[in-house]
């Protein structure tokens, strides 16, 4: 996970969070392939305002529309995070296409 200089060692002040992000970011990434843009966070931790007590809210661009094994994978994976220990409170969009402008 690229950080701009000066910046913390990952895009929250919370170390546990942000290696769980770069696993979850990752996985997300093996999952899409080629049709993943980007994993984005919203949100309080993307105005830097996230507290242990905030909730994790992120984005996932798409090329094109996820296929419904892709889909699939993406629920198993993201019904999986509460299960894990530390991983807190969790939110996330369905992956969104390039250039969407509003939820599919």
């Amino acid at each position: 996970m690229a950080t701009a200089p000066g910046s913390p060692a990952g895009p929250t002040a919370f170390p546990e969070l942000n290696e769980v992000l770069e696993e979850v970011f990752g996985r997300v990434q093996a999952v899409l392939g080629q049709n993943f843009v980007g994993a984005y966070l919203t949100g309080s931790f993307a105005l830097g305002a996230g507290d242990v007590h905030s909730e994790c809210d992120f984005l996932v661009v798409t090329e094109v529309r996820v296929s419904e094994e892709q889909e699939q994978s993406l629920r198993d994976l993201h019904d999986e995070l509460p299960t894990r220990p530390s991983t807190g409170r969790n939110t996330w969009k369905a992956p969104t296409p390039r250039g969407a402008t509003s939820d599919p």
